[in-house]
């Protein structure tokens, strides 16, 4: 270790362990869960939905980034956040463009709050790890077929 890294450095590599995982996690529970239901699905729900994933993976290929599974923690941290978010905004009457009051009908609190508890455990503490693992496995595999500079390694490297 020459000292302590820059910043920006530090930051960078927890928002990538944060990201990916964050990605991965809401772009499975989308199309399995919500998208069947859907009357009509829009482009933009595509990128969100699944080009931000393409994004990522391309990042991950030709970036060189590492994974850190020990940085991972922000992302049940901001899982949780965004369980208690769509509870306030569900109790403090908050409405979409549509009129419900729910960002995603899974979450929808005020109608079986049962249903909303279990698919919000279910996405923290099932869905969020899986991707995590995923997320390593993919920057390990990496690692294995696509050869990287040293240089690269050691700046991302924290």
């Amino acid at each position: 270790e020459d000292g302590p890294r820059p910043l920006l450095v530090v930051a960078h590599t927890y928002l990538f362990a944060t990201a990916w995982p964050m990605t991965v996690s809401i772009t499975l529970l989308y199309w399995f869960l919500l998208a069947a239901n859907a009357k009509e699905i829009k482009f933009m729900t595509y990128m969100a939905h699944g080009g931000t994933n393409a994004l990522i993976i391309v990042d991950t290929l030709f970036s060189g980034h590492t994974f850190h599974l020990t940085r991972v923690w922000p992302t049940f941290v901001i899982a949780a956040a965004y369980t208690v978010f769509t509870r306030i905004y569900a109790l403090a009457g908050g409405m979409d463009m549509y009129g419900n009051n729910y960002v995603y009908s899974i979450l929808d609190w005020t109608n079986g709050a049962e249903r909303a508890t279990f698919w919000a455990l279910l996405a923290i503490f099932v869905v969020t790890p899986a991707s995590v693992v995923f997320a390593w496995g993919f920057c390990k595999m990496r690692g294995c077929c696509i050869p990287r500079s040293r240089t690269t390694a050691q700046l991302i490297h924290y």
